[in-house]
């Protein structure tokens, strides 16, 4: 199957939203690193509204958007749906933010945020799920843009703790998170090729042969694994082993090198999804 840009983008930039939605959310629960709250409140709304807009260009005429909603057992639907919630609970979260609320307003709309930071992603890949595309047909799927969605979000808030020039403390805490999110999206990652691994209908369109020396090869080592996975645990990995005055990682904490690790991520995040699209190929053959 080619690859769906505009469908791509929305559930990257969609993840990079609910990634940085996350992570407010636990900064404001925890009391940590307040200091990056509205920041990373701004780019989880700027990238769901370009995402969002991403998807509308798949529909070709977005007054299709009604009929769309007339079925809301559809993946399409429910991704329409959780968009718009996740956009007014960032935005109430927002309003909070800029208000300085310190109460249990702030809070119970934290939690609210946290599930639908899971939720979105979640939502964003089952919509994918369905048995004619064994490729797909997996709830490591959707885990996986979980996965990715935190890697991208606390990766994001990393950048933007050396951008403010946060504290050490405030920078150690997300440095931290940004690499253990990236642990995860590592794991969901492996999970998902398993299950790929594992699916029906063995297909050499299928196959993992593809991307360990076949024609994706390139794709899933390079962009992947090196700058996806790789790079970024090695931008944050300095922060598990930094002593209280952060001493052994400056050359790990600038900007600069911060953003080649977001950058790293968001390259692995598209690469694993073009791959997710590229062996999406049907059963078609195995029933005409």
């Amino acid at each position: 199957m080619d690859v769906q840009w505009p469908l791509l983008i929305f559930g990257l930039l969609g993840g990079l939203s609910m990634g940085c939605l996350g992570f407010v959310c636990a900064s404001i629960l925890t009391g940590k690193a307040a200091s990056l709250r509205l920041s990373g409140l701004v780019v989880s709304l700027i990238a769901l509204v370009v995402g969002g807009l991403a998807s509308a260009l798949h529909m070709g005429n977005p007054a299709r958007i009604f009929h769309i909603l007339a079925n809301v057992q559809s993946g399409i639907a429910q991704e329409l749906i959780a968009c718009v919630v996740a956009g007014i609970v960032v935005l109430a979260l927002l309003v909070l933010v800029v208000k300085q609320s310190s109460g249990a307003a702030i809070k119970t709309v934290a939690v609210l945020g946290l599930i639908v930071a899971v939720a979105f992603p979640f939502i964003t890949g089952k919509a994918y799920m369905q048995g004619a595309r064994p490729a797909w047909d997996t709830v490591f799927l959707p885990i996986m843009f979980i996965g990715a969605a935190a890697a991208m979000g606390a990766f994001a808030l990393y950048l933007i703790a050396a951008i403010k020039g946060a504290d050490t403390e405030e920078k150690a805490f997300i440095g931290k998170a940004a690499f253990f999110a990236t642990v995860t999206f590592a794991v969901t990652m492996a999970l998902y090729l398993v299950a790929i691994a594992v699916a029906p209908y063995p297909d050499p369109s299928r196959s993992l042969s593809r991307l360990l020396s076949g024609d994706l090869a390139l794709m899933f080592w390079l962009f992947a694994v090196v700058l996806g996975l790789v790079l970024p645990l090695l931008v944050s990995g300095t922060q598990l082993f930094a002593g209280k005055s952060g001493a052994g990682t400056a050359a790990f904490s600038n900007s600069t090198v911060i953003a080649l690790g977001l950058c790293g991520v968001l390259a692995g995040s598209a690469a694993i999804r073009m791959i997710m699209y590229l062996m999406g190929s049907s059963i078609q053959s195995f029933i005409y």
